[in-house]
């Protein structure tokens, strides 16, 4: 990281620690702000399944009814119903704004800055996301018993 973006991080951490988060009876706008205690480097990494795999015998069928080559269409099987993979795509899609809101550019390689004082509202929003996930992969698992039984 060049050294003004750090000067420039640590100045928008230290407003931030002083502004939202810090108790101004504990801490007094003069005090130095040390990074190594006030502050954490976290990124979020979200990889998503597309609830989607491909039909390999509905491609070759259409190809074949149609005289066409098989590399012509990809057709695809939605093994979610539409209404589950919205409210993960929602769900997932919702946790990127909320972890830029509750902490701080750092650098260029997506790493952000949270302080301290805010890591548990941080946390308690991530695992209240996490836990709107949770009732989401049981659907998926229970449509794939439904269709093994079959």
């Amino acid at each position: 990281m060049r050294t003004g973006s750090r000067e420039a991080a640590k100045r928008r951490l230290a407003a931030a620690i002083q502004v939202r988060f810090m108790d101004p009876q504990v801490a007094r706008k003069d005090d130095p702000v040390d990074l190594n205690k006030d502050a954490m480097l976290l990124s979020l990494r979200i990889s998503a399944w597309s609830g989607r795999l491909y039909d390999r015998e509905a491609s070759d069928h259409v190809a074949a009814h149609h005289d066409a080559s098989s590399s012509v269409g990809r057709y695809n099987k939605r093994l979610l119903p539409k209404a589950a993979l919205a409210a993960l795509n929602a769900t997932m899609s919702e946790a990127r704004p909320q972890h830029a809101a509750q902490s701080l550019p750092c650098d260029d390689k997506g790493s952000r800055l949270l302080t301290v004082a805010n890591y548990e509202h941080y946390t308690g929003i991530m695992d209240a996301l996490r836990g709107r996930l949770v009732p989401i992969a049981a659907l998926a698992c229970s449509s794939d018993d439904r269709k093994k039984s079959r």
